[in-house]
């Protein structure tokens, strides 16, 4: 096995390497973040007039409306 090289370049290459492969990593856990909040979005309380606490939570985190929050903002016009 040879060793390791130690250069400037080979360097400046595996920390460029690694800041791909970081940020791949950080927009995996984005998009899988987004389906799971998608996925719990669907559930049968989202026919209620009275928004519950945990649409309300998950709408402050993600900055969009969700859930029963979503619903009624489609039921008003607001969201398509």
């Amino acid at each position: 096995m040879a060793d390791k090289c130690e250069c400037d370049s080979c360097k400046e290459y595996e920390k460029a390497e690694a800041e791909k492969v970081e940020k791949a990593a950080r927009a995996a856990v984005g998009i899988i973040m987004d389906a799971v909040v998608e996925t719990i979005g669907v559930d049968g309380h989202t026919w209620s007039d009275r928004p519950c606490q945990t649409c309300l939570a998950i709408t402050g985190l993600i900055g969009r409306p969700y859930g029963c929050y979503w619903y009624q903002a489609k039921k008003k016009g607001k969201v398509k």
